[in-house]
């Protein structure tokens, strides 16, 4: 039953892989400067003849200039290939999509009422597997100015306290997306919390927003705002909400973020 369970994730997994390879591709043809015009190719006795076409006029290559001629026919066919690379990963993305969503182990179980699901021995997908699907999920990351705090994951955070959580969680073993996009079911507004984590036993998600400016009136406000707001409302589906605070007099508790990852991550 492992095998059979691993194998959509496994599916989703080469997807990614390969929409990763595309997206690559693509932004490195993008990035090319390009000499201007393109090359036209016709037949004249059986012969190839090269032009170049700028702004509406054609000027003959000689086969002396075969460099040249090389590169505007690359630029040609990458030029091209640009073009059909979009497309393609909207097919490749949606694969990706309906072959995660469609896991029937995960479908079958998320399906069960509380009281079946408590009678029954679930069927898992291996945490190694669920794990390498749960991180490949892509997303929009937002831009951090600041190249300051480096995290042991390698990604950058905005501040140093946000660099604490992330090497803590990191150092637990704790699955987390960095400021990745999550809903408000209700209200369908959205939302980016700090840390999107993984409690890999449960398989539980949680939205862990760190506020650290509550010495600000103003921003105290915010904070209270969006506290009610994830406590009040499903934020998706099998997502719970904590939460961190500091302000001037009371820097980040390093062993209360510990003692957070124990009691709901590990």
């Amino acid at each position: 039953m492992e095998n059979e369970s691993f194998l959509p994730v496994k599916a989703a997994l080469a997807l990614q892989e390969l929409i990763d390879w595309y997206t690559a591709l693509a932004q490195s043809i993008s990035e090319k400067k390009y000499a201007e015009g393109r090359l036209k190719i016709s037949a004249n006795h059986g012969r190839s003849q090269f032009y170049l076409v700028h702004n509406g006029k054609r000027k003959y290559l000689k086969k002396g200039l075969m460099p040249l001629i090389r590169q505007y026919a690359q630029k040609g066919y990458e030029q091209r290939l640009l073009k059909k690379i979009a497309p393609w990963l909207e097919t490749l993305e949606d694969m990706r999509t309906a072959i995660t969503a469609g896991d029937p182990v995960l479908q079958t179980q998320q399906a069960l009422y509380p009281a079946r699901k408590e009678l029954i021995e679930l069927i898992h997908v291996p945490d190694s597997a669920f794990v390498a699907a749960w991180k490949a999920v892509p997303f929009s990351k937002m831009a951090v100015d600041s190249d300051e705090f480096r995290t042991d994951n390698g990604e950058f955070v905005r501040s140093k306290s946000e660099l604490i959580i992330a090497n803590e969680l990191f150092k637990a073993g704790v699955p987390y997306r960095y400021e990745y996009p999550v809903v408000i079911a209700e209200t369908k507004k959205q939302l980016r919390p700090d840390f999107f984590c993984l409690n890999v036993r449960t398989r539980q998600q949680f939205a862990w927003e760190h506020f650290g400016m509550m010495q600000k009136p103003d921003y105290q406000d915010k904070a209270f705002d969006k506290i009610q707001l994830y406590r009040m409302h499903k934020v998706m589906p099998d997502c719970e909400f904590i939460c961190t605070q500091e302000n001037l007099s009371r820097p980040l508790n390093v062993t209360y973020v510990k003692y957070l990852i124990k009691t709901y991550l590990k």
